[in-house]
């Protein structure tokens, strides 16, 4: 076998695939991440409860609602003062349009219609909110169906929070 002196042979790779791939896997991560923090309001201060505990959740998504000080509920990409006339028939008609969701997965599930909505409904209200816009809040939550509630709390004050 004789070799031809200077010929230097050149290897390349192909890099289209290996960043196809990269996309690919990008995008896999960004559809399956836990966007559900988003649903978090940081402008809302809990109270603290010795007595708080995680939330034990069924399998269905929860409906978060943050609710401040002056009856302002924040919802994925909207807010609604429920303590405006309208704006509570705003947070009626959110919640029974996520009421008319819970019940067609249950009927694609194939279970009867008149089963309880399975769904969980957290309430985050700040510490400084009235107790009577909670409850006009948990009252429009049973209106539209929902029987399952989770008010929360942290066991700490949040300046006291160790990282």
């Amino acid at each position: 076998m004789r070799f031809r002196s200077g010929h230097i042979a050149v290897c390349e790779t192909e890099m289209t695939p290996m960043i196809d791939m990269a996309f690919q896997l990008i995008s896999f991560f960004m559809f399956v991440m836990n966007f559900s923090t988003e649903l978090v309001q940081e402008e809302v201060e809990l109270p603290v409860s010795q007595l708080a505990s995680p939330v034990l959740t069924s399998k269905e998504e929860p409906i978060v609602l943050n609710l401040d000080a002056d009856g302002t509920v924040f919802l994925p990409g909207q807010t609604i003062n429920i303590a405006d006339p309208n704006g509570l028939a705003r947070l009626n008609s959110y919640l029974h349009q996520e009421a008319a969701l819970a019940r067609l997965r249950l009927k694609a599930r194939g279970l009867p219609p008149d089963t309880p909505l399975p769904s969980t409904v957290i309430v985050r209200a700040d510490r400084a909110t009235p107790f009577e816009l909670v409850r006009i809040l948990l009252r429009a939550c049973r209106e539209a169906g929902f029987s399952n509630y989770s008010l929360r709390a942290q066991t700490q004050p949040q300046n006291q929070q160790g990282g």
